[in-house]
């Protein structure tokens, strides 16, 4: 089978480095075949290495100058490959705050009467408030009341 580019993936990269994990039903041998690797090339960066997880066994790859890989490294031979799980935690914080806030519901306030007769009576007020101010500022209107 002809070399599969979703199954290779990065296993762990740091400093220039990359050590990729490949998973294939092909055979050790066939992995190991000059040019098998070459798809990749792109990717892939001479001192790479590949761990492989073939039919008939694991192998881990270097790369070498051109893209190519080197001699394998045969890790298990005898059974079947090991299964390797890949996960990644993601660490985050989350903070939630809350504060209390007085409130009145505008019912309690306006009682039996309806916003008009409150916004009149405010209006009616406000009116009667400037009419004493300004008597007041005038001197004919006492002080006190």
């Amino acid at each position: 089978m002809p070399f599969i580019a979703t199954n290779l993936t990065v296993l762990s990269a740091a400093n220039g480095f990359t050590l990729w994990h490949y998973r294939t039903i092909d055979s050790r041998s066939e992995t190991e075949a000059a040019g098998y690797f070459t798809p990749a090339a792109d990717r892939v960066r001479v001192g790479d290495i590949i761990m492989v997880q073939a039919a008939d066994g694991t192998t881990m790859l270097p790369v070498r100058t051109g893209n190519l890989t080197g001699a394998a490294v045969v890790l298990d031979a005898l059974g079947t490959p090991p299964t390797i799980q890949r996960s990644a935690n993601l660490p985050f914080t989350l903070t939630l705050s809350a504060s209390a806030e007085a409130r009145a519901r505008v019912e309690a306030l306006l009682g039996s009467r309806s916003l008009d007769e409150l916004v009149e009576i405010a209006a009616s007020t406000a009116e009667s408030r400037g009419r004493e101010r300004i008597l007041r500022d005038l001197g004919t209107l006492p002080n006190g009341s």
